[in-house]
């Protein structure tokens, strides 16, 4: 289980912090709910869709394999959203859904994505 309440700083700390150690397990909940949105989306993302290209495999009573890179998976994704995922967040959840990467659960987002980049201003 992974919670990340944005995609700005909080939330790549957060998620990093625990990916390593639920990326090998056989399924990964996702918690997008109540996520403020960002602008790190795509990172997530790629970090998500990251497959393992072999293992190391220890010899035998010294461990287990372990996948190669170290911060892939292979685990079935679940993306918990609800009316409270906004911004970047609603850009993930799409992206989501677009790739393929698994099951959506919950209400229909915010649907308001803001997106404060760069401008060319002419005063």
């Amino acid at each position: 289980y992974l919670h990340v309440p944005d995609t700005q700083e909080l939330g790549f700390a957060e998620f990093q912090r625990y990916f390593t150690q639920e990326s090998c397990k056989k399924g990964l909940i996702v918690d997008l709910r109540h996520n403020r949105g960002g602008f790190a989306s795509q990172l997530f993302l790629r970090q998500l869709r990251q497959m393992p290209v072999g293992y190391y495999v220890p010899r035998p009573g010294r461990g287990v394999p372990l996948a190669c890179p170290d911060q892939s998976t292979t685990a079935k994704i679940v993306l918990l959203i609800d009316e409270n995922t906004a911004s970047d967040g609603e850009i993930w959840a799409a992206a989501f859904r677009r790739h393929g990467m698994g099951r959506i659960i919950g209400t229909r987002t915010w649907g308001g994505v803001v997106d404060v980049g760069p401008a060319n201003l002419e005063l």
